[in-house]
């Protein structure tokens, strides 16, 4: 992550959600293509569509984090 801002900062004696586990796997662009809904964000044809319009307006959000703006 890069330019963070920290919104609030406490400290708490017990996790909020004690049974949620987290994990990480490496993969590439091949592995996440399975996943229906995947959009490759890197990728010229995405940033093309999403000023074409073609990508829903949310993303217009996420579009603004990326290019932080």
């Amino acid at each position: 992550h890069h330019t963070v801002i920290l919104l609030k900062y406490t400290e708490t004696e017990q996790r909020m959600f004690g049974d949620w586990s987290m994990g990480f796997k490496n993969v590439d662009a091949e592995d996440l293509a399975g996943f229906e809904g995947f959009s490759d964000l890197g990728s010229d044809a995405f940033w093309e569509k999403l000023n074409a319009g073609a990508i829903p307006e949310a993303l217009d959000l996420l579009k603004s984090f990326y290019d932080g703006t």
